[in-house]
């Protein structure tokens, strides 16, 4: 009989233990989100750039804006994966990102900083001159009083000026002050 009840006491308190553990299985979303976070500690605690690591992130940041197209993080993760994909010679998807942040989050607080990178994306990787000025322009008219304002002006004032030209114009100007 007391093996009985021991047996029983022991059931009892599995089944609570198990009920009471206080964590609810977590959804794919909240599981996606986890991933993400723990790829991003990946990526951040390697001292050496791993592209492998970086598209991986790419990836999960991608899938996610794709899976819970309402969800509040997407535009910083797009912002993210823009980010990513500068740094990994990836810049046409770089341009892809923030053009989903331009069309779908207006609001998003990395905005405006998202149209100056566009034009930056534009200017240094891909070379294109018009898509550049048009980006930097459109920063510069819509955020006027924006900290990368000076860079955007900057940037329009060397646009057409090639890189030997633009060399051969610093070296004077060190000549100058020397």
């Amino acid at each position: 009989m007391k093996a009985k009840v021991a047996v029983v006491i022991v059931l009892t308190i599995m089944v609570f233990s198990s009920c009471k553990s206080g964590k609810k299985p977590l959804s794919d979303q909240e599981k996606l989100k986890q991933e993400i976070a723990e790829k991003e500690k990946e990526l951040l605690g390697k001292e050496d750039a791993d592209a492998d690591v970086a598209n991986e992130m790419i990836a999960k940041y991608i899938n996610y804006v794709d899976k819970y197209p309402e969800d509040v993080a997407n535009a910083e993760y797009l912002f993210k994966a823009s980010e990513i994909a500068m740094n990994f010679e990836r810049p046409e998807d770089a341009v892809s990102f923030l053009s989903r942040i331009e069309k779908n989050y207006p609001d998003f607080d990395k905005y405006a900083t998202s149209i100056f990178l566009k034009g930056f994306v534009y200017d240094n990787y891909l070379n294109d001159v018009e898509n550049a000025r048009e980006y930097y322009n459109l920063f510069i008219k819509k955020y006027p009083e924006h900290k990368l304002v000076k860079d955007a002006e900057a940037a329009l004032q060397y646009l057409d000026i090639d890189d030997e030209d633009l060399i051969e114009m610093f070296n004077n100007v060190n000549d100058t002050i020397q």
